[in-house]
Order: structure tokens, then C-alpha cells, then sequence
């Protein structure tokens, strides 16, 4: 698919699309790959909006990857103080997907 292929233009345009014939469905998976695409190619206000959307969930499963790529996002829009909180938010559960690199990038920014 697109987004494995690195195809990330035609990775956005093709979920932007199915998310507006779709705006009522909570399809997460489609909103953090949407986010990372972005992300990707360099859309970090874009990428920041739809992995929020995705973060906003009670599937936790889920909006780990959703945490962590808002994290990444918010890094390159060097917003740190944001970075910071979502990090601190990961280490509180141990059994985020992220917890052990969110605990590490947490360390190295204090050291900044």
C-alpha cells in the first residue's frame, strides 16, 4: 500500500478522501496513519490535528501509536513544553506500547 511503500502523497490523498466520504466513522486507524503520512512528509500542523483526533479515544490500544507520533510531531514543530506532557503521560502506564522510548526521550530532553 501506499503509506508501507513510503508513497506518502498519495497515502494522504486517499484517506483524506475516505475520511470525508466516512465523517462520521471513528476509524482511528485511518486517522494515525493519516497523521504519520503527514508527519512524514513534512505536514506537522496537519499531522498534530489528526493524531489528536486519534489520541481522543478509549481505545488505548490504539492511541498509543496515536501518542507517539504526537510526540514526534511536536518535536519537529519544536513545541517541547507539548512533547514533555504526552511523554510524561507515557510513563505513567508501563504498559504503553512506547513506555521504554517515551522514558528514554524523556531523559534526553531534561538533559537538553
Amino acid at each position: 500500500n501506499a503509506l508501507s511503500e513510503k508513497k506518502y502523497d498519495t497515502c494522504i490523498k486517499h484517506l483524506e478522501q475516505y475520511l470525508a466520504f466516512n465523517p462520521d466513522s471513528i476509524n482511528l486507524n485511518a486517522k494515525i496513519n493519516l497523521g504519520f503520512a503527514c508527519l512524514a512528509s513534512n505536514q506537522i500542523e496537519k499531522a498534530i490535528n489528526y493524531l489528536r483526533e486519534a489520541q481522543n479515544n478509549e481505545k488505548v490500544m490504539l492511541s498509543d501509536p496515536a501518542d507517539w507520533y504526537l510526540v514526534l510531531a511536536y518535536l519537529k514543530s519544536n513545541n517541547g513544553i507539548e512533547a514533555r506532557d504526552i511523554l510524561s503521560k507515557i510513563i505513567t502506564n508501563k504498559e504503553h506500547e512506547f513506555y521504554l522510548s517515551a522514558k528514554k526521550m524523556l531523559v534526553d530532553l531534561n538533559t537538553i
